[in-house]
């Protein structure tokens, strides 16, 4: 919904930013093994191309590929409360609450790991520059994924209670790359 407009106007070729996409999911069902709910692994080095898998390794090392939610779902703890039915009850819930986890990490990888081949493959066709190429994907991804690292938060993020904030961050960065 972000990165094929972003591509389309940069490239002025909205057909183009749907092949250059499409080439990108190809790509993730290479990259990236685990079925829907089972534990999602990255695995770069299954990508063939070396410049690709180089500049998703960068993106990579950034921390911008294997994001999803796991700071605000992986803390559910089970309770113990010497109870049965209740200490089942929170095991159970502990599972469902990692498998949501892994659709979340699913979904965030091959959206961020197609986005990323869709903007390299369509900047290096264009200029032939690897290094560009790279920064231009990053950028990319940046601009319509998110950067989620504590580092790169609003500072009005950074100073409320996560609670209060949790699910805002991803509504700022996309308001702000419309505007």
């Amino acid at each position: 919904m972000v990165s094929v407009p972003r591509l389309a106007a940069d490239f002025n070729n909205y057909a183009g930013a749907w092949t250059a996409l499409r080439q990108g999911y190809a790509i993730v069902r290479k990259a990236v093994s685990g079925g829907l709910i089972n534990d999602a692994k990255i695995d770069l080095s299954k990508v063939e191309n070396q410049k690709l898998r180089d500049m998703l390794q960068a993106a990579s090392d950034a921390g911008l590929l294997d994001v999803g939610m796991d700071e605000d779902l992986a803390n559910f703890e089970s309770t113990r409360t010497g109870y049965e039915l209740v200490d089942n009850a929170s095991n159970g819930m502990k599972k469902v609450v990692h498998k949501l986890r892994q659709m979340s990490r699913r979904v965030e990888a091959t959206n961020r790991i197609s986005a990323a081949v869709a903007a390299y493959n369509m900047s290096y066709g264009r200029n032939k520059d690897h290094a560009k190429a790279t920064e231009y994907a990053i950028s990319v991804l940046q601009d319509t994924q998110g950067d989620f690292s504590k580092t790169d938060a609003p500072l009005i993020i950074k100073r409320l209670p996560k609670f209060m904030v949790q699910y805002r961050k991803f509504q700022l960065m996309m308001a702000a790359h419309y505007v």
